[in-house]
């Protein structure tokens, strides 16, 4: 994610899972967004089955 930062860039999944997932660690990783808000901003972009192991991963500084 870090080579793209600042730039556009195409993401597709079908069920918005994994799109929803990035976003959201974008949101926590890079923007420095807290917990409740890169997680909204995921399930808003889809994240469904991946949300505890984004929750997970988030935990970890970056």
């Amino acid at each position: 994610m870090r080579q793209y930062h600042g730039k556009k860039m195409a993401m597709h999944c079908g069920s918005g899972n994994r799109v929803g997932a990035a976003i959201a660690l974008r949101a926590g990783w890079l923007r420095g967004r807290k917990m409740d808000t890169a997680m909204e901003r995921g399930r808003s972009h889809g994240l469904t089955k991946l949300e505890q192991e984004v929750h997970n991963r988030l935990l970890v500084p970056r």
